[in-house]
């Protein structure tokens, strides 16, 4: 019989140590995990495979391990790209099939569309709140924004790169954002700090 791969979500302590294998798939991917501000429990994307083709859904466990708990439904459309858990751990950020940047409130009901329009394909989404809980930084069309969770309205973040932003993460002080950029060969990672010009490069 032909080799399987088989999708896994590992912890592995920041000292070092054994790896803790938390959950396998029974079939399909387990994409994206991230932590609750807490600590206590693992956000990831897992990939459904009814009759008509691939869906995939937002899934909670406890991080220490555990039976996965499906938060969504399909027609939450959830797509093949990053999530990011709020600092008051009430909502996750995705992004949906139909091009939009939802928050999924933990608490139950439907999704909340917060940017309709993104535009470019997963590999080149980012996403990230700011410590505040105010703002999301997300990447789309090969720039990277912050949009005003109150207003609703979205600014650039002006990264001075002919580059695909993506990957973001957000300084603990709010004054800084860490990304990834694709320019045409390997990504290389660049930090910025007050959204102003370019402090630190390096791959």
């Amino acid at each position: 019989a032909s080799a399987r791969s088989v999708a896994r979500i590992f912890t592995l302590p920041a000292e070092g140590g054994q790896l803790a294998d938390l959950l396998t798939a029974d079939r399909g991917l387990l994409l994206y995990p991230c932590w609750s501000p807490d600590g206590r429990q693992i956000a990831f994307i897992g990939q459904d495979f009814p009759e008509e083709g691939s869906v995939y859904h937002i899934y909670t466990m406890p991080a220490e391990g555990g039976s996965p708990r499906k938060l969504t439904s399909e027609s939450d459309s959830v797509d093949e790209a990053d999530i990011a858990w709020s600092p008051d751990g009430k909502y996750l950020a995705y992004r949906s099939r139909d091009r939009k940047l939802r928050l999924l409130p933990l608490s139950g009901g439907s999704s909340q569309i917060v940017v309709e329009g993104l535009k470019g394909n997963w590999w080149a989404f980012g996403l990230t709140w700011s410590p505040d809980g105010k703002e999301l930084a997300y990447a789309t069309n090969r720039r990277m924004w912050k949009v005003n969770l109150q207003s609703r309205k979205s600014e650039e973040v002006q990264t001075g790169l002919d580059a695909v932003p993506t990957k973001m993460a957000w300084s603990p002080d709010g004054k800084t954002i860490a990304f990834s950029a694709r320019q045409g060969g390997e990504p290389e990672l660049w930090l910025m700090e007050d959204f102003l010009p370019l402090r630190q490069a390096g791959r």
